[in-house]
């Protein structure tokens, strides 16, 4: 029983030694060694127009699958003729029934459209003032 001590002492010993071997190494970076800012022509135009579309799509497909999870909730809600175990989300009660497997892709599959309709209506709009 005695060595579970001497183990946590290794141990703290081990630890204590990982954290500071790092520390003892360490160099400040030199300034020739930090990456250069993007230049103008760097890229060309498409590849801007497929990151921002990209980005469009990613950053609005969270926004869009809590909207559509909630538009499902309160149609399902109003579908079933108001029943209380299918309040939508800040009425639901603790016996509340959950989505399905086939109402969860649903969702998940409508959010997706919509927001690759979201970065396509941002990239032909985009498109639009360019050719102005």
């Amino acid at each position: 029983m005695k060595t579970t001590g001497a183990f946590k002492k290794l141990g703290f010993f081990m630890l204590a030694m990982c954290l500071a071997v790092p520390s003892i190494y360490a160099q400040s970076p030199d300034k020739n060694s930090l990456p250069a800012p993007y230049e103008k022509g760097e890229f060309s135009p498409w590849a801007h127009g497929l990151r921002r579309f990209e980005i469009m799509a990613l950053g609005s497909f969270p926004l869009l699958f809590m909207y559509v999870k909630e538009a499902h909730e309160i149609f399902r809600y109003a579908n079933k003729g108001f029943s209380p175990e299918y309040s939508p989300w800040p009425f639901r009660p603790p016996n509340a029934i959950p989505f399905t497997k086939e109402e969860q892709w649903a969702n998940f599959l409508a959010a997706g459209a919509l927001s690759l309709f979201v970065a396509s209506l941002d990239a032909i709009i985009l498109w639009r003032l360019s050719l102005d």
